[in-house]
Formats: structure tokens, sequence, C-alpha cells
């Protein structure tokens, strides 16, 4: 499916004086007049040899790579991609073990989906289709209010990232979700919940939270952190999320990942502080992680301890 990798997944805008001779190799040109924005990409021969000031949007791609078997990573935002996923990916496990759904394989796992820029601001082929039935008004003409403090740029800002958020919820989770239950298993997983502030990978990890059965965190690392935002041990913010969510939606189970990245040194004492510190805040559903097959190459160096016979 490389249309849900080849058609862009950024935005940047580059500032000019005068149109430039390759000014239609951009995706979209603005031009600026007493503070307003009018788009000119498909009038571009009669701005020729015009003095202004325009702006000039050019697509960003993610790169290949070896993380994804020398592919770029796909466009969660692309309508159908998910379906794709679905239909390769689980196709061979109801082959292999569609019979133990629910009772051996209680459900699937999902880690860290995102849908961050791959520079820029985040595109995705319909999002000035979403944002106009969403919000009445043209988004291409208010680009710039997401580059810089112009125009409305706070509301601009805010319906820009709600319109992100509503796609990754319908066009990701609500997908996985729907698979799930027609199966009889359990979507979990997790996102990126130790970016706050930031919202470039996925807006609000609570509303995504909704759509897992078994809502669930990452919760890493061996050393106490709760003097900043991003911690994982230590984040009480981070847990009480989950917690909060899983509450609101019903849902009795709260998974944690964790142990991982805590050395090959981690002691069962310091398991049973780092654990205890989860349950006290609401997680009551431990995924060790993590079991590896191979301790080959550079498997040894991935976010040790494997559970299993390689740790005496």
């Amino acid at each position: 499916m490389p249309e849900s990798y080849n058609q862009g997944q950024g935005l940047r805008m580059t500032r000019a004086e005068a149109l430039p001779d390759t000014a239609d190799k951009y995706f979209i040109v603005l031009k600026e007049e007493d503070g307003k924005f009018t788009d000119v990409t498909s009038a571009l021969n009669d701005e020729k040899g015009r003095p202004g000031k325009y702006l000039l949007f050019s697509k960003t791609y993610y790169s290949p790579s070896d993380w994804y078997g020398g592919f770029p990573y796909v466009d969660l935002l692309y309508s159908g991609v998910t379906q794709k996923f679905i239909e390769l990916t689980m196709t061979g496990y109801e082959k292999a073990a569609g019979n133990e759904f629910g009772i051996t394989v209680p459900g699937t796992f999902t880690d860290e989906p995102q849908i961050s820029s791959s520079g820029g601001i985040r595109y995705t082929p319909d999002i000035f289709n979403e944002f106009g039935k969403k919000w009445g008004y043209d988004l291409k003409t208010s680009l710039p209010s997401l580059y810089e403090e112009v125009g409305d740029w706070k509301k601009v800002r805010h319906n820009y990232t709600q319109t992100l958020l509503d796609l990754f919820i319908t066009r990701w989770a609500k997908p996985w979700y729907d698979y799930c239950e027609s199966k009889g298993l359990k979507f979990t997983g997790h996102y990126w919940e130790h970016e706050w502030p930031n919202m470039r990978l996925g807006g609000d990890n609570m509303a995504m939270y909704i759509y897992h059965h078994v809502p669930a965190v990452d919760m890493l690392f061996n050393q106490f952190n709760d003097s900043t935002p991003n911690a994982q041990f230590g984040n009480v913010r981070a847990i009480k999320e989950l917690s909060s969510a899983a509450n609101q939606a019903g849902r009795s189970r709260k998974l944690s990942e964790t142990y991982g990245g805590s050395g090959w040194d981690l002691t069962f004492t310091e398991m049973k502080r780092n654990g205890d510190w989860q349950y006290a805040l609401g997680v009551n559903l431990m995924n060790q992680h993590l079991t590896f097959f191979s301790m080959a190459g550079a498997r040894k160096y991935d976010y040790p301890p494997t559970f299993d016979y390689h740790e005496p």
C-alpha cells in the first residue's frame, strides 16, 4: 500500500519576498496582504514578477527505517491503512491460532502507534477537507497560524489538533477496536503517554484509551523521577490518566508494560517496589517487558532484562 507513505506526512513553510522560479514545485503558495492570506497556488503565472509576501509550503515524507523493515512508517491517518494492516496481519494469526482467540490468545497488543510529522506541521492527504467539514473554514489560508502567532492562532491550532485526534481515533483506534470486538479479542497496548505536554505524537492519550478493552501504559527504567513531566517510573500523572480513563470507560483492567530498560542488574526487590508503586496508582495487570527469542547481536542491549532463560 505505497499510498500509505508516499503522499507526504508533513508541510514545511518558507517565506519569500518574490516568487522563486521554482514556485510551481511547491504544494501550496499563499500570498499575504494586509495580514490576510490568499491561496494563489493555481494562479502562479499571474503572480510572476510581482513584488509581494509569499508563503511557500512543501511536503515532507517519512524516511525508510530499519525499524520498519527498510520501509517508511505508514500514515495512520490515511483512510484504509488500518484495515489493510488487519487484512495482511491478522489473517495469518486467524489461520494459526484463530480457534484460540479469546481463550489462550486473549487479545492484541499495540506498541506506540503515533502520528508525528515528518517535518513541519502534520499533513495527511485529506486534512483540508476534513478540517473544513468539521470547522467550516479553510485550513489552507489559515496555515500560517500553525507556524507563527498570526491570525486567530489559538483557535486554529486547537481546531487543527482536534481534527488530527479525530482522524487518529476514527482511522486507527476504532477499526482495531471493532476488529477485536468481532473476534472476541481484547485490544490493549499503549501510546506515547510520556510526551506531555507535547501533542505531536497523538493529541490526547486519554481519548485513545477509551478504545482499548484493556487501557495500558508504558512504565520503564529503574530510576525514580518525579521532576519532569515526561518521566516514566515516578510519573504519577501518566498512571492516573490511565486509571481515570479506564474508570470512565468502565474498564476493570489497567495494564502496564514495565521493567524494560532497567538493566541486567534489576533485582526482585526493585521489581516489587516499582510494581507496588504502579498498583497503588491504579495499574492491576502487569506485562513484563520483554522476552527475547534470541540474544544475538544488538538485542542484548535493547531494553534489558529479558524474562526468560537468558537471565540467571
